[in-house]
């Protein structure tokens, strides 16, 4: 288990816009997966749609655990770690979406390449803006949450607003979107320091690992199962 806590200023204010980035983050992700603006150059689209959102979802699930395992056995690594490439890996992972389309020789290459990507990068981002929101007190991120949402979502009707002006436009939005979240979020790294870190024994850790790997499996298949019927 890590506790975190957040220092206080006296005077400073409680709401800052660094900490609204998981917005523009969440408006990438909305465009991904609810949207079909990545794949509007694609002939197949909801087919494509449906490769990579299933793609995606396994290597964000995998993503996930393993860092769930990391986290126990390397926890000072973890706090350490900087988002900014996590917005980064996301950013890839759009530009694969959008080449997917226009590239016929390697478009499943593309395409996979991006649900590879997007899932990665997403859990990477989603543990950071966590671990930050975690950290922060309940009385600020009761307020910060309903925001970035509205954030997110006004974002999300740009996008697909510009989209019918200027794909490319949209497009170059969406690709900046999660880098501006990860450099929102590094800047707010300053602002968190590791107050206690509590090891499980290594016997629990063990244990843990064993169920962990059942549930990534049961996961992996689940996710293949749902995207075939899905389709």
């Amino acid at each position: 288990m890590i506790m975190m806590t957040i220092e206080e200023t006296k005077g400073t204010a409680p709401f800052r816009f660094r900490h609204l980035g998981y917005g523009f983050y969440w408006a990438c992700n909305l465009i991904c997966f609810q949207s079909t603006v990545l794949f509007s150059s694609v002939s197949d689209a909801p087919s494509s749609v449906t490769v990579f959102l299933l793609v995606s979802i396994i290597f964000s699930v995998l993503t996930h655990f393993a860092s769930a395992a990391l986290i126990l056995q390397f926890p000072n690594r973890f706090v350490s770690l900087h988002p900014l490439p996590a917005g980064l890996v996301v950013a890839v992972g759009v530009i694969c979406a959008v080449l997917a389309g226009y590239s016929n020789s390697y478009s499943n290459l593309f395409l996979v390449s991006a649900g590879v990507l997007t899932g990665i990068g997403n859990a990477w981002s989603n543990i950071a803006w966590f671990h930050f929101y975690g950290a922060t007190r309940p009385e600020r991120t009761s307020l910060y949450i309903p925001v970035v949402f509205i954030l997110a979502i006004a974002l999300y009707f740009i996008i697909n607003f510009m989209s019918a002006v200027s794909m490319a436009g949209a497009i170059a939005i969406v690709v900046v979107c999660p880098l501006v979240a990860g450099a929102l979020l590094s800047t707010n790294i300053k602002e968190i320091q590791a107050s206690s870190f509590e090891v499980e024994s290594p016997k629990q850790y063990v244990l843990a690992a064993q169920m962990l790997w059942r549930i990534i499996i049961g996961a992996a298949i689940f996710s293949v199962v749902f995207g075939m019927v899905w389709q």
